[in-house]
């Protein structure tokens, strides 16, 4: 019954040492078989990242020359009417031409600037959504991009915040129609206007280096990346390498397996001989 049993045991060792074997062998030759189509499609995904980053960087380069393009308006919009705040005299043509400015210049000027703030919304969203999911990949750090607030959302907001001027200004233009005789009073709602313009420029600067500093981590993005490009042949041969050297690892195993049960077999076939 025992030599029965050996005999079974070595049979079962020596049929799984086989079956070892070929996996391993297997292992071996699909692994350097699909190495270069594997390192292929993942050049491809990268490349295709990179191509989606460089884009961005382009659009947000045309965001931010929008942006320097409106913060040049209302600059001079703001000294325009600081000069005026400073100079101001009990003149009807004077009053006239502040209410006009009012009515017309103000609004266009808040207008151009919060079309130039959607715009760079739309741009902004796009980014966010390619960073997120940009930072969430292998080889690249999920602390690279993780805002407290998006960029759109701040954008989104600094155009809500525009939205009540016009208004304001209609308003303005009213209550200086109305006191023309009061040239005290008119003065200090232009210097008001005036801060008011001023607070306009400076969000559109911050605006600005949000964007510039997306623009930087889309650029760092991009360059680590094509580096990752550059780098993914080097990887995947390392890693068929590491990959071979474990196959056959356990391929040595399994000629142990397989010696040892001919060896049981054998052992069994001397037993028998002696009988």
């Amino acid at each position: 019954m025992k030599k029965t049993i050996n005999r079974i045991l070595a049979i079962i060792l020596i049929f799984a040492a086989i079956a070892g074997l070929l996996f391993n062998i297997g292992g071996v030759f699909f692994t350097w078989k699909y190495k270069n189509p594997v390192t292929a499609a993942a050049q491809t995904s990268v490349r295709l990242l990179t191509a989606v980053l460089d884009e961005s960087v382009r659009g947000l380069d045309i965001a931010i020359q929008a942006i320097d393009t409106s913060i040049r308006s209302v600059s001079a919009l703001q000294n325009a009417l600081q000069t005026t705040a400073n100079t101001l005299e009990d003149t009807k043509p004077i009053l006239e031409g502040l209410a006009g400015m009012m009515e017309g210049i103000l609004p266009v000027t808040v207008a151009s600037a919060q079309a130039a703030v959607n715009s760079a919304e739309e741009g902004a969203r796009v980014i966010d959504t390619v960073l997120r999911a940009i930072s969430s990949l292998p080889f690249v750090s999920p602390e690279l991009y993780n805002p407290e607030t998006p960029l759109h959302e701040g954008l989104a907001n600094l155009s809500a915040s525009l939205d009540g001027l016009p208004q304001t200004f209609e308003k303005m233009s009213g209550g200086i129609d109305n006191s023309t005789t009061n040239v005290e009073v008119i003065q200090q709602e232009v210097t008001t206007i005036a801060a008011g313009v001023d607070d306009i420029e400076k969000s559109l600067e911050n605006a600005r280096s949000v964007l510039v500093q997306y623009q930087t981590t889309a650029s760092d993005l991009s360059a680590r990346l094509k580096q990752l490009d550059r780098k993914l042949p080097t990887i995947m041969t390392a890693l068929a390498v590491l990959f071979t050297f474990i196959f056959v690892w356990l391929s040595l195993a399994m000629v142990g397996l397989l010696l040892q049960g001919m060896e049981m077999l054998g052992i069994r076939l001397r037993q028998t001989g002696q009988v």
